[in-house]
């Protein structure tokens, strides 16, 4: 999954209260700090997705965090918190590199719509998502896959910023890029349900290398592995701006149809609705930690 963090560098505690509340009751994780001198220790190692700064501190201004939260923090959503009547703070905010700013007193719908727009924009920057095609990120089983191959195609750099932005650590990766290369996708089904299907898994053949990001995405993306290839088809409708299911089709040897009834399963189980099923059904892929999977 992805981990949903949002920091808020304010010196009001009724209000870092307030918006840790709001936050935790959307599936935010929250941090506060009430100095700059403390966030700025600490900020760069959590690397918040939405960073929300006040512009009036105790030991500095606003603009300031702003500016030095830029150069280390490339990816990061950050939004000024001005007092009323303040439009000249706000336009020095945006100069110094602010994404947006929000007025006190604070409207909590104003607040939750700029999270929301911010954070999916933050992550969308990792996988840009269009409004045709569902990819559902948040199921276990994707957010696996999305954690992978972010890595080994290059678009995050390496395993500790990843797990800033994914939940799952650097012993994840090793015990996944190990599943994942004997079995391919179907190695990072929850264990119980890949134990049920075992029997229509191809295990890849040995020896395997060292799992390492570095060996990259030519590497990672198997063309004689079919739920691979099934599963970067629907992955290519989904994440193109404007996608051609005909061109789709035609580069993957399938009709319309074809593709549409692979899309249908794939939208309503995942990697398992990829999988070929033999007699009866197997359970639906759950949403578990990968800390349960790991003495396999």
């Amino acid at each position: 999954m992805f981990r949903k963090k949002v920091e808020i560098i304010d010196d009001s505690q009724e209000i870092c209260d307030f918006l840790t509340l709001l936050f935790k009751d959307k599936g935010y994780e929250v941090v506060t700090y009430d100095s700059a001198a403390k966030a700025m220790k600490s900020i760069k190692e959590d690397y918040p997705a939405v960073l929300f700064v006040d512009y009036l501190l105790p030991d500095t201004d606003g603009i300031k965090i702003i500016k030095k939260a830029k150069r280390t923090l490339k990816r990061s959503k950050i939004i000024m918190l001005t007092g009323k009547g303040s439009e000249m703070v706000a336009v020095a905010a945006m100069k110094a590199g602010a994404d947006d700013y929000i007025k006190k007193p604070i409207d909590t719908n104003e607040i939750l719509k700029i999270s929301k727009k911010y954070m999916d924009e933050f992550y969308n920057e990792l996988i840009y998502i269009n409004d045709e095609y569902e990819y559902p990120i948040d199921r276990n089983d994707i957010s696996k896959y999305e954690f992978l191959r972010a890595l080994y195609s290059g678009k995050i750099k390496n395993i500790k910023l990843a797990c800033k932005f994914f939940k799952f650590n650097r012993q994840d990766f090793y015990i996944l890029s190990r599943r994942f290369m004997k079995y391919g996708p179907a190695g990072l089904l929850h264990q119980r349900v890949f134990n049920r299907i075992r029997d229509r898994i191809r295990v890849k053949e040995g020896p395997f290398k060292e799992p390492t990001c570095r060996l990259g995405l030519k590497f990672f993306v198997d063309p004689d592995d079919y739920v691979q290839k099934k599963l970067e088809m629907v992955r290519k409708a989904a994440v193109e701006k404007k996608p051609n299911i005909s061109k789709l089709c035609k580069e993957y040897s399938l009709t319309r149809e074809a593709f549409y009834q692979i899309y249908k399963k794939f939208n309503k189980e995942g990697i398992l609705g990829l999988i070929d099923k033999k007699k009866g059904r197997p359970p639906k892929n759950k949403d578990v930690s990968i800390q349960e999977e790991s003495s396999d």
